[in-house]
């Protein structure tokens, strides 16, 4: 026969070898004995404080993500993804033409280098525009020999710029 011992929290008969009943054994009917419990307003305060530029980690908004593009911080922003971030290419097309551009609308990299943002090597194009210009380039690719790949030989089908 097991020894019958009682909870010290509620004082309820155990049968087990446990400490405590079930019921008390839970996180939070026990929570004053687990870590630091602070008060809803100095949480928030917490939470602001280690963002964007209060972090130790801080390196001015900018960063670039696994698939190369470089992304800024702007969370007021209309298309700012949920962290706050946006593409910084389409930022700078969307400076350069003075609207924003429609979802449809993508930002091509002529050179296909993702992180090189400067607008002579930016381009406006649909998604069919898109598969296109890409079908083409790589058409192009395999009819060249692979020491002669120069970008200025291929032809991107972009309009000149006036």
């Amino acid at each position: 026969m097991t020894a019958v011992n009682h909870c010290p929290d509620c004082g309820k008969i155990i049968q087990r070898r446990s400490k405590h009943c079930a019921s008390c054994s839970q996180k939070g009917e026990r929570a004053h004995l687990y870590g630091k419990h602070r008060s809803k307003e100095s949480r928030i305060k917490q939470g602001l404080s280690i963002r964007g530029s209060h972090h130790h980690n801080w390196k001015g908004g900018k960063y670039k993500n696994c698939g190369g593009y470089v992304l800024i911080y702007m969370p007021e922003y209309p298309r700012s993804d949920k962290d706050g971030y946006v593409l910084e290419h389409r930022l700078v097309i969307e400076q350069s033409i003075g609207r924003y551009l429609s979802r449809w609308e993508l930002v091509h990299h002529l050179n296909e280098t993702r992180d090189d943002n400067r607008l002579e090597n930016l381009f406006v194009c649909t998604i069919p525009e898109h598969l296109k210009l890409h079908k083409t380039m790589r058409r192009k690719r395999k009819e060249m020999p692979p020491v002669a790949y120069n970008y200025a030989e291929i032809s991107h089908g972009r309009p000149e710029r006036t």
